[in-house]
């Protein structure tokens, strides 16, 4: 409240057109020591352009979009968990298709996906991880499930909610290890 710029627009971080058009950047963090932000697409599953968006944030003031990305085998993104060291996780909800299973997307410090975990066919049935939190002095990664994307965006029923957490101990071994389901 102090700030002379306070409740003021002081920079903004624009998508290019063909992103931008029917979509919306959504969770965002800021990754590798604030170097750079990364948003997920909200609305990218729709017209399927892609799902991650970077921005270099050398001068914080004039973001500089630089590069858009898609996990290959999965869709609707959720959030971004920074990793100490460099690098991130993305929650990614649904599979490409915005079926279920979804997946954990990895980045590497130079933006780069190292994978994506569980690798196909090793996912859990009705994996849809929305919340992230890892805890590496401890190798845990801990994950929760919230909605199969398509069942939102497609007539059905209703939406498919889910009420399960997923833990992966070791994360080192980046698989499921148990399910909680409430």
């Amino acid at each position: 409240p102090s700030s002379p710029t306070y409740g003021q627009i002081v920079g903004k971080a624009e998508l290019p057109t063909e992103l931008a058009v029917n979509n919306e950047p959504h969770h965002m963090n800021f990754v590798n020591n604030n170097q750079y932000l990364v948003a997920g697409g909200l609305l990218s599953l729709l017209n399927k352009p892609q799902e991650l968006f970077f921005w270099n944030l050398t001068d914080p003031l004039n973001p500089v979009f630089f590069k858009a990305d898609n996990p290959p085998t999965s869709g609707a993104v959720d959030d971004v968990y920074p990793v100490p060291g460099g690098g991130f996780l993305v929650s990614v909800m649904g599979a490409a298709d915005g079926t279920s299973p979804g997946a954990i997307a990895e980045y590497d410090v130079n933006m780069n996906l190292v994978g994506e975990w569980p690798p196909v066919g090793e996912r859990p049935a009705g994996m849809n991880p929305h919340g992230i939190d890892l805890h590496t002095n401890m190798d845990l990664l801990i994950t929760s499930d919230f909605v199969d994307p398509a069942s939102t965006l497609i007539p059905t029923s209703g939406p498919l909610l889910r009420d399960t957490v997923r833990i992966w101990n070791p994360w080192s071994e980046r698989r499921v290890t148990s399910t909680v389901e409430s």
